[in-house]
Parts: C-alpha cells; structure tokens; sequence
C-alpha cells in the first residue's frame, strides 16, 4: 500500500497491481467470477516461471527497508518459488 501512497494515488486495484515490486504480485483472484486476473505480465510471469521487477522504485524501497539489494530480492523469491529471474 506504500506504492500508492508514495505516487499519491487513489487506492485502487489497479493502482495497487501497478505498484507491487514485482511482476508475480500483479495478479489477483477474481472470486465472482472464480478465475485469476490482473496485468498480463504477472500472468505471464506465472505461466512461464519468471520472477522481474514490476515496479522498480518500490522494489527499491523493499529492499532498503529488508537491507539488502534488489536483484538479491528477486533471486531469493525466485528460488523460494522454482522460478528463475532476470533483472
């Protein structure tokens, strides 16, 4: 919710997905209509195992507030997945 904050939006789900650090995390489940949706790279990214950034700024902040880099972010939740990673 920082990201929203941060780029003074209103709070929205498209707002949100676009402000998520990385790609995987711009996905959301559609409980009506009982399928997964959300920007087409986290799809993408899901179907095909690659861990990106989504938004770099706010990965930025993730990873000085966790006190280590952004591509070491990427490289820990990739493997915590199975995925592999480009940064």
């Amino acid at each position: 919710m920082h990201s929203i904050r941060i780029r003074k939006l209103r709070p929205t789900i498209i707002h949100f997905l676009t402000g998520v650090p990385f790609n995987i995390q711009s996905v959301i489940f559609d409980c009506d209509n009982q399928k997964v949706t959300g920007r087409k790279t986290g799809i993408d990214a899901i179907n095909n195992k690659t861990l990106r950034l989504n938004n770099p700024e706010i990965a930025k902040i993730d990873a000085k507030m966790k006190g280590t880099t952004i591509e070491d972010l990427l490289k820990k939740k990739a493997e915590e997945l199975g995925f592999s990673y480009v940064f």
